[in-house]
């Protein structure tokens, strides 16, 4: 079962997001660059019922619609992880991650495949 995502819930795992990388950072932890961006990310992940589809939904929209001015693409993967849950956990290096990461980021990057990817790198857990 999917998770009820709110922008509140996606704000705070932005601010831990910026607070666990660089100091200099922190002055970025509630800028917001685009407010409706987030209010349309939550709003359509929560007609999603399927856990994985719903993050790999998050997943895409955070990092490649970049609702936030940083933080982006690490705030993308908390709150797939998040929604994944004592179910399932991404199994790859944290390389690994940030290559995939950076190509549902880039501009040609598509839905389809982050889902692809994520159903080929997760673990049922349990």
């Amino acid at each position: 079962m999917a998770s009820k995502i709110s922008v509140e819930l996606i704000k705070e795992v932005h601010m831990a997001a910026i607070l666990s990388g660089k100091e200099d950072e922190t002055d970025l932890m509630n800028l917001v660059r685009d407010e409706a961006t987030l209010f349309f990310i939550a709003d359509r992940s929560n007609i999603i019922r399927d856990s994985v589809k719903q993050a790999s939904f998050l997943l895409f929209n955070i990092a490649n619609r970049h609702p936030f001015v940083d933080g982006n693409k690490r705030t993308a993967v908390l709150v797939a992880e998040l929604v994944l849950g004592a179910d399932y956990s991404i199994n790859v290096t944290a390389e690994e991650l940030n290559d995939a990461v950076r190509k549902i980021s880039a501009p040609d990057g598509n839905l389809e495949c982050t889902e692809r990817w994520l159903r080929n790198n997760i673990n049922k857990i349990g």
